[in-house]
């Protein structure tokens, strides 16, 4: 236990500002008290935060519906939204207890952020450039891209440990290593939906299961896999996108059907394999989607000689490209980030 207050630690270090993720709404209040900005950190990227603004601002009440005032035409049914997120006070009676809290909680880091310096966003401008603008100039926030972070992790033991603390994955990582390289280029399907979702036992009987901390980043860079099958979660999704590999979309929770549609539609660099219904638990439901639906999805993205294959993997190809140059000394992510820290050295002197 700490023995001394939070904020008498920080200030004995003389921080020049707090960066928090931007659901821990309590360090807004150290950040005054201690007289520094404080930064909302969102792990998720600018399209999926502008679709979310607009179903909260506005909460179309058709089905499906049409996202109001993005620069694209993005289409989505009432099932696919998270819990809460189209609830209002005229009709809060038509949610439950579970969605009515997750509302209160999403509403008040919501306040919390426009209370703050800014936003700070783990994406990069070439990968979602008109939602980079509307989030800054209709909706208003300052921000700043500063991704894929991933990138950050350059050599391959960090790429190996990325989230993983665990020494005793090293053989499991050697063994993976040999079996992927046994196999031709482009004919893996590496199969991922993060560290929570449940699948029935059913639903894990085919290809090398991995017990166990998967090295993502290194899979997905290797020659043999030709696909991601992913939850769209936003990290994933851009391990995705800095691999250059085509996404096949299986979503499930939290902003993830968002996500897919910035994959299938926007970027156009994934297939998805029809889920259609958001939920709030971890279990994936047996029998939701079908061998069927799942083949159909996958044989679009694997199937090489097809030219909508080909162009899904050149989409995918330039987008890796630039995502390692937005990084780099003159990219948009690392110009970004720049012009960040000048803007805190201004509030500093002040």
């Amino acid at each position: 236990m700490l023995k001394q207050p939070v904020e008498d630690l920080l200030r004995e270090d003389c921080p020049d500002c707090i960066v928090s993720d931007f659901l821990i709404t309590w360090t807004v209040d150290l950040a005054a008290k201690l007289g520094i900005p404080r930064l909302a950190f969102h792990v998720c990227g600018f399209f999926p935060l502008s679709v979310h603004h607009s179903l909260t601002k506005h909460k179309p009440d058709s089905d499906p519906l049409v996202v109001p005032g993005l620069p694209d035409a993005v289409m989505m049914t009432r099932r696919q939204v998270p819990d809460g997120v189209l609830a209002c006070g005229e009709n809060a009676e038509d949610y439950d207890d579970h969605e009515v809290a997750a509302k209160s909680i999403v509403e008040n880091a919501a306040e919390k952020e426009v209370a703050s310096f800014g936003v700070v966003v783990n994406s990069f401008k070439e990968l979602e450039p008109a939602y980079v603008e509307h989030y800054r100039r209709i909706i208003g926030r300052k921000a700043w891209h500063v991704g894929p972070v991933a990138l950050c992790n350059k050599d391959t033991v960090d790429k190996a440990q990325r989230g993983n603390n665990d020494d005793d994955n090293n053989n499991n990582n050697y063994y993976l290593d040999n079996w992927l390289s046994a196999k031709e280029p482009n004919s893996v399907v590496y199969v991922c939906f993060g560290t929570m979702t449940l699948f029935s036992a059913t639903q894990l009987r085919k290809g090398l299961m991995i017990k166990g901390w998967a090295p993502q980043v290194l899979i997905l860079e290797h020659e043999s896999v030709g696909g991601f099958l992913t939850h769209c979660g936003w990290n994933s999704l851009l391990e995705g996108v800095i691999a250059g590999k085509p996404m096949i979309t299986w979503p499930i929770s939290a902003e993830q059907f968002s996500n897919e549609k910035l994959v299938t539609d926007i970027l156009k660099i994934g297939v998805s394999v029809g889920n259609l219904e958001w939920t709030r638990t971890i279990d994936v439901y047996k029998g939701s989607i079908t061998g069927k639906n799942i083949a159909k999805a996958v044989n679009k993205v694997m199937d090489v000689g097809a030219e909508e294959a080909m162009e899904m993997r050149k989409r995918a190809k330039a987008l890796s490209d630039e995502a390692k140059k937005a990084v780099q000394r003159g990219g948009s992510s690392y110009n970004d980030l720049d012009s960040l820290l000048q803007e805190l050295m201004q509030v500093k002197k002040m």
